[in-house]
């Protein structure tokens, strides 16, 4: 039996989720950052002014750019699951 930390429907396939221990916590970062009341069902470019703001040492990181789309991803997910 396969135990994973990560719950399926949070990274998708693997290719999307890979990341290295230096890039963790910048894709954690931003996928938390797409889950936020001011950026929740906005695109990267559409939430930009805050992001900037909020994450001014990660905005521009790939590893965060990957987490926020994820992110965004899973946001849309939650609401197509609770929609009614």
């Amino acid at each position: 039996m396969r135990v994973s930390s990560a719950p399926s429907n949070v990274c998708g396939h693997l290719e999307s989720c890979r990341t290295t221990s230096i890039d963790e916590p910048l894709y954690r970062q931003g996928f938390e950052a797409a889950l936020q009341p001011a950026t929740a069902g906005k695109s990267y470019a559409e939430a930009l002014e805050f992001l900037q703001t909020r994450y001014p040492d990660g905005y521009r990181e790939e590893a965060f750019r990957r987490g926020y789309a994820r992110g965004q991803t899973y946001y849309k997910g939650l609401r197509g699951t609770y929609q009614g």
